[in-house]
């Protein structure tokens, strides 16, 4: 059974290298997968394209502008963002990834990969997070994730160690919001680290899936809301060590997670959750609930000894690329209210 501490190291060594890297352009309304160069000027029609052209790995980046990228466009699902890829839409209310419901998923993340920027609906799985190798590392910035079976999924297989960071998202009206399942037990960990991210109008907002109870599952939660799901518990996931705490300045209702760490219950007032705006609204209870004290980005040490933050998630803003702090404190959640 591989420690989280072990992860950590990984990462450490993968954020220590640098490749050069390189930007590809796509644009479903103006771009040609025929006669396209993946340039600004002549862009490719689809994100399939763009991807492919990058060869697998980078760190290099897909840009989609904004457009509606299904299989009708001629995309080829699963998208599947390579080692050190970056897929990063023109918005998450403007970049449109949709599938027809029955794919399997319409976006695989592998070693050091990112999306952001997009919405991706209407599949069985939304955004899967597989194992791609030791240490893997992946990210989902500022996306919606709506109208899936499983809105995103993190697994793992033996003697992968796997984390998944989720930062200014909303996930919405899913079958499971957000699902992480070790399916055996054996020298492997499945790590979720949700940030400023609202969990919301899902059948089941946060599910944990393992055969044993002794799985390395663990999951924490900074800044975010899970609540207003048909199932708002959050259970099954493996105790912290050290005394680190699960969770910060959450709006939530699961009740072993409350009375500590400024979370509570309370209706947060969004604004259409329903129909995936997770906008905070103007009288919302929750603005500016997160005490001075728990900074953005979080500095609280993950499992025996720290968990490495991304240096691009420094400066991450809200969904709608906003501020991530107005004011002197932090809003609940994936929308930072300027009031």
């Amino acid at each position: 059974m591989r420690s989280p501490s072990r992860l950590l190291h990984g990462l450490v060594l993968l954020s220590s290298t640098t490749w050069a890297a390189t930007d590809v352009y796509v644009d479903a309304i103006h771009g040609s997968d025929a006669t396209g160069a993946g340039t600004v000027a002549a862009p490719y029609r689809t994100i399939s394209a763009g991807l492919r052209s990058l060869g697998g790995s980078g760190p290099h980046t897909v840009h989609a502008a904004p457009g509606l990228y299904d299989a009708a466009l001629g995309e080829t699902f699963p998208l599947v963002v390579g080692d050190g890829l970056s897929l990063v839409g023109a918005g998450a209310h403007e970049t449109v990834i949709a599938g027809q419901g029955d794919e399997v998923a319409l976006v695989e993340l592998r070693r050091r990969s990112l999306v952001s920027d997009v919405t991706v609906r209407n599949a069985g799985v939304g955004i899967s997070s597989p194992p791609a190798a030791a240490f893997a590392l992946h990210y989902v910035r500022r996306c919606a994730i709506e109208q899936c079976d499983v809105g995103v999924f993190a697994y793992d297989a033996p003697g992968i160690d796997h984390g998944l960071v989720i930062a200014s998202s909303v996930i919405a009206a899913n079958g499971v919001g957000l699902r992480a399942q070790a399916p055996v037990c054996v020298v492997n960990s499945v790590s979720v680290l949700v940030y400023g991210t609202t969990i919301t109008g899902n059948l089941v907002g946060v599910e944990a899936l393992q055969p044993q109870v002794l799985c390395e599952l663990y999951l924490r939660l900074y800044h975010s809301i899970v609540r207003g799901n048909g199932d708002d518990s959050i259970q099954g996931w493996s105790p912290l060590l050290a005394g680190t705490p699960l969770s910060l300045g959450n709006v939530l209702s699961e009740p072993s997670l409350l009375g500590f760490g400024g979370n509570v219950d309370v209706d947060p007032l969004l604004a259409a959750s329903t129909a995936g705006d997770a906008h905070l609204a103007g009288i919302s209870p929750v603005v500016d609930l997160a005490a001075p004290g728990t900074p953005w980005p979080p500095t609280a040490a993950w499992i025996e000894g720290g968990w490495i933050w991304e240096p691009s998630f420094a400066a991450v803003g809200d969904i709608d690329r906003g501020a991530r702090i107005v004011g002197a404190k932090v809003d609940p959640g994936a929308d930072e209210r300027i009031v």
